[in-house]
C-alpha cells in the first residue's frame, strides 16, 4: 500500500511514493471476499496458490507470481505520462514478477530484524517493474517476436543460439538482441534463464524427478551446472529447496 508522497533525488524526480506499507494476507482456501474498494493505491503480489477475482463483468485467475496493480487516477496523475499509460488495473505474470514472489516468500520464511527493510525494497522493485512494463506495453510487440518468445515459455529447455535464431528470422544477431531487449526488458539468455529457474522450482516442489533429469529437461549442461545456477538465483541448492518445500 502506498502512503504519502515522500522522497528525494531520483525518486523525487520521478514523483514515486516511497512510504510503503507491506501487508501479508493468508486466506483459507474457502475464503470469499465481498465486493470492496481499496482506500489507497496498492499492488497485490500472489506468493503461493491461486486467487479468482471478479471485476465488473470480467473474471481472472491470479496465480503464484501474479502482480496485480490497482492505482487511482490521482496516483497516475503524479507520474509522467509515459509511465502512467499502461498501469491502471494491470496484471503482470512474467519471470520477473515470479522471481519477486519467490524472494518475498523467502524473506517471510526466514524473517529477521532487517526483513521490514527488505520488504520495502522488494515492494519498490515491484513498482519499478510495473512502471517499466507499463511503458513497454504501449509499444506493441510484433507478432514474430511474440512467437519467438513463446517457444521458450512453452519449453524453457530449448537451446539459446542467438546467431542461429537471428539468421532464421532474417536479422543480424545484434538487431534481434536490440528488438528483444526493447520489448521484454531482458537479454534473450536472461529471459530464458528466468524461465528455466521458475520451471525448476515448480518441478522441485511438485515432483520427485531426480536433479539430473530436471537439469537435462531444462537445458542445463549437467546436474552440477543446474545446482550452481539454481543456488545463484534462489539462494538455496536444489535439494535444500525441495526439502524446505516439503516442510511447508
Amino acid at each position: 500500500r502506498f502512503g504519502a508522497l515522500r522522497g528525494k533525488g531520483l525518486l523525487r524526480k520521478l514523483l514515486l511514493p516511497v512510504g510503503i506499507c507491506v501487508e501479508v494476507y493468508q486466506p483459507h482456501p474457502s475464503d470469499r471476499l465481498s465486493p470492496h474498494a481499496h482506500d489507497v493505491d496498492c499492488m497485490n503480489l500472489v506468493l503461493e496458490g491461486r486467487i479468482h477475482e471478479h471485476r465488473d463483468d470480467t473474471r481472472q485467475e491470479l496465480r503464484d507470481g501474479s502482480l496485480h496493480l490497482e492505482f487511482s487516477a490521482g496516483f497516475l496523475a503524479r507520474l509522467p505520462p509515459r509511465f502512467a499509460a499502461g498501469l491502471p488495473a494491470c496484471c503482470l505474470h512474467d519471470g520477473n514478477s515470479r522471481a519477486l514472489a519467490r524472494r518475498f516468500r523467502e524473506e517471510l520464511l526466514h524473517a529477521d530484524a532487517l526483513s521490514s527493510l527488505a520488504f520495502e525494497a522488494l515492494a519498490i522493485e515491484a513498482l519499478m517493474h510495473a512502471l517499466r512494463e507499463g511503458t513497454r506495453r504501449r509499444i506493441e510487440v510484433p507478432p514474430w517476436l511474440q512467437h519467438f518468445a513463446a517457444r521458450w515459455r512453452e519449453d524453457p529447455g530449448q537451446p539459446v543460439q542467438v546467431a542461429v535464431h537471428a539468421h532464421a528470422l532474417g536479422l543480424s544477431p545484434a538487431a534481434l538482441t536490440r528488438q528483444f531487449r526493447r520489448h521484454f526488458g531482458q537479454s534473450i539468455p536472461d529471459f530464458v534463464f528466468t524461465l528455466r529457474v521458475d520451471a525448476a522450482s515448480r518441478l522441485l516442489e511438485s515432483s520427485e524427478a531426480p536433479l539430473a533429469a530436471i537439469a537435462s529437461r531444462l537445458g542445463f549442461a549437467d546436474q552440477s551446472h543446474f545446482a550452481r545456477a539454481f543456488q545463484r538465483a534462489m539462494g538455496l541448492a536444489p535439494g535444500a529447496y525441495r526439502e524446505r518445500a516439503r516442510r511447508h
